[in-house]
């Protein structure tokens, strides 16, 4: 009886491990779409010009990367 009670609490275990991922994947991509959003709202109220565009976009993915890297 001991063994089917610690596979129930290792499938438990692993299932909230697995909520726990899916919500900071959603947490995760809810700012990424609203950085992009605010993104766009800036390119559209600037009027910049596709180079400008292009090379703000890269800047956000340069601070995204970054920022991965701080959390390792």
């Amino acid at each position: 009886m001991k063994k089917s009670t610690r596979s129930h609490d290792a499938e438990h275990i692993a299932d909230l491990l697995h909520e726990t991922r899916l919500d900071e994947r959603r947490t995760r991509a809810n700012l990424l779409s609203a950085r992009l959003d605010k993104l766009a709202d800036y390119l559209s109220d600037n009027a910049l010009s596709g180079t400008d565009a292009v090379g703000l976009l890269r800047q956000e993915a340069e601070n995204i990367q970054r920022q991965t890297g701080e959390l390792c």
